[in-house]
């Protein structure tokens, strides 16, 4: 009776904040999946609500239909989808380990199987036009185009999100070693690698542009490697919004991302013969099972390595 009667007062707005507690802290997820989690589950409450039913007390019937419009209504794709569903198995799971729920309704909830796309590449002939030429440079400050060049220079020379990419601090690059430590997913570091071409762009970059604000992280004094023209740190948004317009200047006829690049990385380190397990880890994915997709691009160079090596493929 008692639980009953705290249920009537544990509002939307106070489960989920106690659930992104759960996800950031406890969890480890970032505030990026922290924050897609909750508006995949306030569309479910706003569903609900619609139909004069409480989140709580929501039945396996009512989530299927709530699937049910988004796969015939809202017209999702099942990549969509299947966020949604784990966002809300991820919520009643916590609802019901809590004792706020004595049922959990997603108990039975599988994701929609579906094919693995490809992700989109750009050709090396592509990558090279995006690195090298001069976009717009007479609209630009030179600080804003030296940085540019050396964000698309240290994405495709090392892989990396562009999440990681914004979160960089100057004190986490050896220039010496050509190495930078990022934070990933789940604020987990690795170091990645980078090249001699990246290394140049990025200490022109720094020489040129305003003194940027100094953060606090940690205890310490921090100073952000890439910054806007006010000296603050430049957003993920603004990176893929200046990478998305300088592919359509160069008349590049794909979607260009960020996420892109980070492909084109891996698709071209496979097809120059690197082992994948390499590859895993300069990407830092947790699983291989992640990483494989990439051996479907690769495998056109694969059947000629192949050829070349395997002794019964040789006319000799």
């Amino acid at each position: 009776m008692q639980n009953s009667h705290n249920k009537k007062f544990l509002s939307t707005e106070n489960l989920l904040n106690s659930f992104k507690v759960e996800l950031k802290f406890l969890k480890n997820y970032s505030e990026n999946t922290a924050k897609s989690y909750q508006r995949d589950i306030t569309q479910f409450d706003q569903f609900i609500k619609e139909r004069g039913l409480c989140l709580v007390n929501s039945s396996e019937e009512d989530i299927l239909r709530f699937l049910h419009h988004l796969i015939y209504d809202k017209k999702l794709e099942k990549s969509s989808i299947n966020r949604k569903i784990s966002a809300l198995k991820h919520f009643f799971k916590f609802l019901f380990k809590e004792k706020l729920i004595t049922n959990n309704p997603f108990a039975e909830i599988t994701h929609h199987k579906q094919c693995k796309k490809l992700p989109n590449t750009l050709n090396f002939d592509e990558i090279t036009l995006l690195l090298d030429a001069d976009v717009d440079s007479d609209k630009k400050s030179i600080e804003a185009a030296l940085r540019d060049k050396a964000v698309i220079e240290l994405l495709y020379s090392s892989g990396i999100r562009v999440s990681e990419l914004t979160g960089i601090n100057l004190e986490d690059i050896n220039f010496e070693e050509k190495i930078i430590r990022v934070s990933g997913k789940g604020k987990k570091e690795r170091v990645v690698i980078i090249n001699d071409r990246a290394k140049e762009r990025i200490s022109l970059y720094i020489s040129k542009r305003k003194p940027p604000i100094k953060e606090s992280e940690k205890r310490r004094s921090v100073t952000p490697l890439f910054t806007n023209l006010k000296g603050g740190r430049v957003t993920p948004r603004a990176i893929q919004m200046m990478i998305k317009e300088r592919g359509e200047s160069l008349g590049i006829n794909k979607k260009v991302t960020p996420h892109v690049i980070r492909h084109s990385f891996a698709t071209h380190l496979l097809d120059e013969g690197m082992d994948i397990r390499m590859i895993q880890e300069l990407l830092g994915h947790s699983s291989l099972s992640t990483t494989q997709i990439y051996t479907n691009l690769g495998i056109d160079t694969l059947l000629k390595v192949y050829d070349k090596a395997h002794p019964k493929s040789r006319k000799d």
